[in-house]
């Protein structure tokens, strides 16, 4: 039986502080189709952190309280801003349901082709060809942990564009070993090709980054849906010093009644990073939740994250919340704070790989450095054959 914010509001009405909580939920409940009621849980929500909620995600990121999701895809905000069928805010979720129809029918066969054949519980990236940099330095911190904790640990990184796939290929080649196995799988042709490339306006608010962070859950639902191993959903902007696998075990050993494991913000009640979350196979109806929530967010500052933040605070009698283990600072930082199995760098806009070479956490390896000098050296060459008058081609 669904709990109804109609039924203890007109209860309610004599007590001004519950009478504020009342009016916010039913604001909640507008907005959202799935605000229709709130987990039993021992704590309840004060009047000011749901007030906290509704300044707005801009300004709760600032704070702290809400970062940002895998914005290395466009950090800067600049950029042509593309006009494509559906990009309209109003258009967004329409395009969405679409978008997902194209999924079920052509691409997500790949997903599962590579899930079904998992030897091993699998980190699952998503990324595309602006994100190539902070994907080799994600799979540099991997290979490390398989060497440091003795593991053996397999990287599922998914592109959304050719030139994505071809940066994924590249360095599963460099990064492969013994113990670390690196698959990439190409989904481009799913998601318009103009959201792709150079010069193309990808920061949060944009069409084109609402829809690929929108793309994330679909593509995690389909893959614990079809491993027989838990799979962990996690932005390339976390690097991992430890097994990450044996953090969740930790999780779900303090919550026995959990099916999912998710990392939690700096800040704020019942306030979920969407980062790191590790699905199990009793978690599947909970991503299943999330995807459908989440076309309700493709306008939102966070997308999916506050999609899974509305079903923390406000889901049904599902109990969203009580089945979910917390990874909590220190085990994982946010903003860049630093923690003991793994940092977070949101919170940077633009500055991720600065913040973390500051904090010896950016991988510069022989290999990128090695691609540097060999253009360096091509183009000495060329300019050496241009002055010399032996460069014949025409450009």
């Amino acid at each position: 039986m669904q709990y109804s914010v109609d039924v203890v509001c007109k209860e309610s009405m004599a007590v001004s502080r519950t009478l504020v909580l009342c009016l916010l939920l039913a604001a909640v409940r507008k907005a959202s189709a799935l605000a229709v009621g709130r987990p039993d849980d021992a704590e309840p929500d004060a009047p000011w952190a749901l007030e906290a909620d509704a300044d707005g995600d801009k300004q709760a990121q600032l704070l702290g309280s809400r970062s940002d999701d895998e914005a290395d895809i466009g950090d800067d905000d600049v950029g042509v801003d593309v006009d494509y069928p559906g990009c309209a805010p109003e258009e967004r979720e329409t395009l969405a349901r679409s978008l997902k129809e194209k999924y079920r029918e052509e691409f997500e066969s790949k997903i599962e082709d590579v899930f079904q054949s998992v030897e091993r519980p699998t980190y699952l990236t998503v990324g595309e060809s602006r994100n190539k940099a902070i994907l080799r330095n994600f799979l540099a911190h991997v290979e490390s942990t398989t060497r440091v904790d003795n593991v053996t640990s397999t990287v599922v990184n998914v592109q959304l564009d050719v030139d994505g796939m071809a940066a994924c290929k590249e360095a599963e080649l460099h990064y492969t070993t013994e113990r670390l196995h690196i698959e990439c799988v190409n989904l481009a042709g799913w998601l318009p090709s103009v959201f792709f490339g150079s010069g193309i306006n990808a920061g949060p608010w944009s069409c084109v980054y609402n829809m690929i962070i929108w793309s994330k859950p679909e593509i995690f639902l389909t893959a614990t849906n079809t491993s027989q191993h838990d799979v962990m959903l996690i932005d390339t902007d976390v690097v991992i010093y430890h097994d990450m696998f044996k953090l969740g075990e930790e999780a779900f050993f303090n919550n026995s009644e959990a099916k999912l494991a998710v990392a939690h913000e700096l800040r704020g009640y019942r306030n979920p990073n969407t980062g790191v979350v590790l699905g199990t196979k009793a978690g599947v109806d909970m991503i299943s939740w999330w995807t459908w929530e989440n076309f309700h967010t493709v306008n939102q500052f966070s997308g999916d994250q506050t999609a899974f933040s509305n079903l923390a605070k406000f889901g049904d009698n599902l109990h969203f919340w009580k089945q979910l283990a917390v990874i909590r600072w220190p085990e994982v930082g946010q903003c860049g704070n630093q923690g003991i199995w793994a940092t977070h760098y949101n919170c940077m806009g633009g500055k991720k790989q600065r913040f973390m070479m500051n904090n010896t956490d950016w991988h510069e390896d022989s290999w990128a450095r090695l691609i540097k000098s060999e253009r360096h050296a091509r183009q000495n060459v060329v300019e050496a054959m241009k002055a010399s008058g032996d460069w014949w081609i025409t450009e």
